[in-house]
């Protein structure tokens, strides 16, 4: 695939603006704690897909950004209702 130049230096600026410092270093690690604690959800889709799971993490985490959770928290339940339909939740659950 070629890029035409101003495409090819959009992406190169983009990358160059990708650093993780003090200020973001919560926010990745809040994400990665996140796919490790589904990590079993992604083998799920892994073995019906033979995408792997850590690709099918990170699709998932740029896709589920529309995601809308709901906790309930009760003296005598704690439940959880997640309400999304990308895909990939479709075929997690």
């Amino acid at each position: 695939m070629q890029l035409d130049p101003a495409l090819k230096e959009e992406y190169q600026q983009l990358y160059r603006d990708c650093k993780i410092t003090l200020l973001n270093i919560s926010q990745i690690d809040t994400i990665i704690n996140r796919i490790m604690d589904n990590r079993a959800r992604y083998k799920k889709v892994e073995r019906v897909t033979d995408v792997p799971w850590f690709i099918i993490a990170v699709i998932h985490q740029l896709e589920a950004r529309s995601c809308v959770v709901y906790r309930h928290r009760h003296r005598t339940c704690q439940s959880t209702l997640i309400l999304c339909d990308c895909i990939l939740c479709n075929l997690m659950n």
